[in-house]
């Protein structure tokens, strides 16, 4: 294996076999906590006041259940917890750890009247400096641009397995000054139903540090993402939805929102900053939005197209509406200059200018108040709403059950019967029946779509 490392990181190329590839005598040892229950007294006292939250005690309950404790485990459990101000105390103490939530009042005009909405953001460059400064975390954070290949044994072939070994990171870490790192935000945004009747939304925010191995990022434990955001959601109306007006109001409330939650890193993305990291080194780190990850919905909404009535309905080419069909043409990739272009142009001359914007589909964006973090780049497919829940869970998976039915309830019997016998798997979700159930977790339409060629070709052939 050859890494080569960015030049501005002063490191030396590097060769090494394929039995130390990866296991440098100077690896950091893996995160263990011997004490995880911290700031709590103890790991009862965590475990108590965890089982009181998630089950919603009130105080009369949550005495009651001490004294219970108590009577039953006098003195065989170090719980130190003797009413809930103890609980409420504990919990106070935890959440000042950590970066808090802050409410934000925005308000936008809208046939001539003032609307206000509330916005809910940790702000993100605080809750970056939360991971910066946990002991347990620091040494596992990637700030160098590398590129990584593995010898086929002929030549050297180029790899990627962490955003860093990505051209995208090299091109941030080349256009920064000396000294410069870039630190890496993947954010996630997904409006979702609180309620089974679909009467309560939410629109949540979540967070995940780049900088930090897939394996850490990934999880909901120490370094894993985090809410950071609830957006405001603009009520439904029967006599105004679907009116170009409207649409702008939900758009322009939405990066407004967004904004309050960016606001924080968008000076620091300008301007980087200084930070004495945990190995003792001053690393002069530049913020800026790595992933954007969402379905298409939020895709049009964070690249603000107009979406599939407009004639370039892709967030991130121009390709026309009217050759979606056609694979075999490229089509120049949208940018935020081409973009504010049409804008200035908008400020000049309004029906020149929304001719332009029409033309592109766009709108003005938040994301252009971020360096290196062009909306067109960044945006990623989230495989789970995208593929397992919509072009499979919602199209083919049904056409497939249509194309069972009428083949008579014998044939819906025979594939449940398969998919009731095949084998089980660690980490693969078992069904006794498909045919008859409506399913909306995405892993599970994961691991039906994984399993369905196996269970229906006998049926369907």
């Amino acid at each position: 294996f050859k890494t080569e490392y960015h030049p501005k990181s002063g490191r030396a190329t590097s060769i090494e076999t394929f039995s130390t590839f990866g296991r440098k005598q100077d690896q950091q040892p893996p995160i263990v906590d011997e004490e995880p229950w911290q700031p709590f007294s103890c790991r009862a006292d965590f475990e108590f006041a965890e089982l009181a939250h998630n089950a919603a005690l009130n105080k009369d309950h949550t005495d009651a259940l001490l004294q219970l404790i108590w009577r039953i485990v006098d003195g065989q459990a170090n719980i130190t917890f003797k009413s809930h101000r103890d609980v409420s105390v504990a919990w106070d103490r935890a959440a000042g750890q950590m970066t808090p939530f802050e409410k934000h009042t925005i308000t936008t005009r809208h046939k001539r009247e003032d609307l206000a909405f509330h916005v809910y953001t940790r702000p993100l460059w605080d809750w970056a400096l939360d991971l910066l400064q946990d002991p347990l975390l620091v040494p596992h954070f990637v700030w160098d641009a590398q590129r990584v290949y593995k010898h086929d044994g002929t030549r050297y072939e180029r790899f990627y397995h962490e955003p860093w070994t990505a051209d995208h990171w090299w091109n941030v870490q080349s256009s920064l000054p000396e000294n410069a790192v870039p630190f890496a935000f993947i954010l996630y945004a997904d409006k979702t139903h609180l309620s089974s009747a679909g009467t309560v939304k939410a629109y949540p925010v979540f967070a995940h540090c780049g900088n930090l191995p897939v394996d850490i990022r990934n999880t909901d434990g120490l370094g894993g993402g985090r809410m950071v955001g609830w957006l405001p959601i603009v009520p439904d109306d029967s006599e105004e939805d679907g009116k170009l007006s409207y649409v702008n109001l939900k758009r322009v409330v939405w990066h407004e929102g967004f904004f309050k939650l960016l606001e924080t890193i968008i000076l620091y993305a300008k301007t980087g900053y200084a930070h004495l990291c945990y190995d003792g080194i001053v690393r002069w780190l530049y913020a800026f939005i790595l992933l954007l990850s969402a379905d298409y919905e939020e895709q049009c909404v964070m690249a603000l197209i107009r979406g599939t009535n407009c004639h370039c309905p892709c967030p991130i080419c121009l390709v026309p509406s009217d050759k979606l069909y056609n694979n075999a043409s490229t089509y120049p990739i949208r940018t935020p200059e081409d973009a504010q272009a049409c804008v200035e142009l908008w400020n000049r001359d309004k029906t020149a200018g929304e001719e332009a914007l029409k033309k592109r589909g766009l709108r003005p964006n938040v994301f252009w108040r971020l360096p290196n973090s062009n909306p067109h780049e960044t945006i990623s497919q989230d495989h789970l709403h995208m593929y397992h829940i919509g072009e499979w869970g919602k199209h083919l998976f049904g056409e497939l059950k249509r194309h069972a039915a009428a083949l008579g309830r014998g044939a819906e019997k025979k594939i449940d019967d398969q998919f009731a016998t095949f084998t089980q798997w660690r980490n693969l979700n078992h069904f006794d029946r498909v045919t008859n159930i409506t399913y909306s977790d995405g892993n599970k339409l994961r691991d039906i779509s994984k399993q369905i060629l196996y269970t229906t070709q006998n049926v369907l052939t």
